[in-house]
């Protein structure tokens, strides 16, 4: 029975390893919403951790990563801890899930860490922080005079987390000077903007970065959202959002996603966790010790955010340059050239050209392979322990299997319950689980540095080629600017 500073806890065993499900890492600030977390209160008894901790307030899309009504409470800060054994001092990974910052849980969506805890031998640590308005409203009015907090609610539940391995992964057989910090999309964003904090400085030594990259928007941007929100709730003011009802704030949640702004309330620049766009944070060398960085995205992939819909199978020649346009900043003739060069790579590589694909190709590198590709450029200067990898469909005939959004979470810890494999090989799995692994245990990927000739580690079936980025001017043609748009 390990105890933790709060009390004894007890779990149950998971396919060989003990699981620990929903230990109370913190205090949800409850009547003072809007507030970092406040401290778990001890308690007497051992605390049974047999079941998962209820997920932060959210509508998910039933087609992804659903969370029941029922699962769900604004007290939401457990986590969940796998472990090998209870003796000893393993490596330990703490995963943050991904869900756009809207939806999704420290339960991985029922996927669960047993099988990469059992398959690594590592510690797994999965957790909740709050999300949508309740985990990223911001404005100065929510500004506390005594910490200078004004958002970043969600980023605040992830540092806590971290808190809490520090001072108690030793009783589940972790090794707290031996933390690797990994996530995907959302939870990848995170993992960057927390390297970008002092907040969370000395809280990991490894990273591992998922189809995502340092992502923030203005604190005026924000503002606005929660200022709209307060209008269409008829309140009075900023402060009513602290006593409104969870429901109505979701209520408020999709009406934004209706009028086109799904992701409205995301991490910001907000003076004090973040104090300038984490990306320039990063490159800039303000970091002072960086952690050895894995990071990398899959191929094509938005097209998971198309799924259920036949929008790309509409797409028109002139919707593709006109959504090519918006992306390439308006320059005049600039949108042709891409959208010839991603047609013509396209071709090359014997998959379907159609707007739709291009389309695909050109906002999945646009949205998350450039980014992560910049961080990699600025960050390998000062850290040589770089590594990137992209992930690609292996060919089969004339075309090939779409490798897109959620593909290494689906390598790591498995599919989703109930839900159809994605189309990936089981030789992708294998070399992704196996590089992920021996990263956690502080050793190479397998893979050549970044800082080798801008190294990148192309994955596919059975195999993984090392191939050079330095001469690819397509879809690092953006500025830094145009990519925060």
């Amino acid at each position: 029975m390990p105890m933790v500073r709060c009390g004894g806890v007890c779990g149950a065993r998971d396919h060989g390893v003990l699981a620990f499900r929903g230990v109370p890492f913190a205090r949800s600030p409850g009547a003072r919403r809007f507030m970092p977390p406040g401290d778990v209160t001890p308690w007497a008894d051992v605390l049974p951790c047999r079941s998962y901790g209820p997920a932060a307030p959210q509508r998910s899309a039933p087609a992804r990563d659903h969370v029941a009504p029922e699962d769900q409470a604004e007290d939401c800060l457990t986590l969940n801890v796998w472990s090998p054994g209870t003796r000893g001092q393993r490596p330990v990974l703490v995963w943050i899930h991904g869900g756009g910052f809207l939806e999704g849980s420290g339960a991985l969506s029922g996927r669960g860490g047993a099988a990469f805890s059992a398959h690594a031998d590592v510690v797994v640590v999965t957790l909740n922080y709050r999300l949508g308005v309740l985990g990223f409203a911001a404005h100065e009015r929510l500004r506390d005079p005594q910490t200078g907090h004004c958002g970043n609610w969600g980023h605040f539940d992830q540092i806590a987390a971290l808190r809490w391995v520090r001072d108690n992964i030793a009783a589940f057989g972790g090794d707290a000077s031996a933390v690797t910090l990994g996530g995907h999309s959302a939870g990848a964003i995170s993992v960057c903007n927390l390297m970008a904090s002092p907040a969370a400085a000395s809280l990991f030594d490894r990273v591992i970065v998922l189809s995502g990259a340092p992502a923030a928007v203005a604190l005026s941007d924000l503002s606005k959202m929660v200022e709209w929100c307060v209008t269409q709730g008829g309140m009075d003011s900023v402060g009513d959002l602290r006593r409104a009802p969870v429901e109505q704030i979701l209520d408020l949640q999709g009406k934004l996603s209706a009028a086109g702004r799904t992701f409205a309330f995301r991490p910001c620049v907000d003076g004090v966790l973040l104090a300038d766009h984490p990306l320039d944070t990063l490159a800039s060398g303000a970091v002072p010790s960086p952690p050895p960085l894995l990071i990398g995205s899959a191929h094509q992939e938005t097209r998971f955010f198309y799924e259920g819909s036949d929008y790309l199978e509409r797409m028109t020649p002139a919707t593709l340059l006109r959504r090519a346009s918006r992306l390439a900043g308006g320059v005049a003739g600039r949108a042709e050239t891409i959208v010839a060069a991603y047609a013509e790579a396209l071709e090359k590589d014997a998959e379907p050209c159609r707007p739709g694909d291009i389309w695909a190709a050109l906002e999945s590198d646009h949205g998350i392979r450039a980014p992560a590709m910049l961080v990699a450029d600025s960050y390998s200067r000062r850290q040589p322990e770089t590594y990137v990898y992209y992930l690609r469909p292996e060919k089969t005939g004339v075309r090939s299997r779409h490798v897109h959004h959620g593909a290494e979470a689906d390598a790591l810890f498995g599919p989703l319950p109930g839900s159809p494999p994605l189309p990936m090989l089981e030789g992708v799995r294998i070399q992704l689980r196996h590089a992920c692994t021996a990263w956690v245990h502080g050793e190479s990927p397998g893979w050549a540095s970044y800082c080798e000739n801008r190294a990148v580690s192309h994955i596919a079936g059975k195999s993984a080629v090392t191939k050079s980025e330095s001469e690819d001017p397509v879809w690092l043609a953006w500025t830094r600017q145009e990519l925060r748009q």
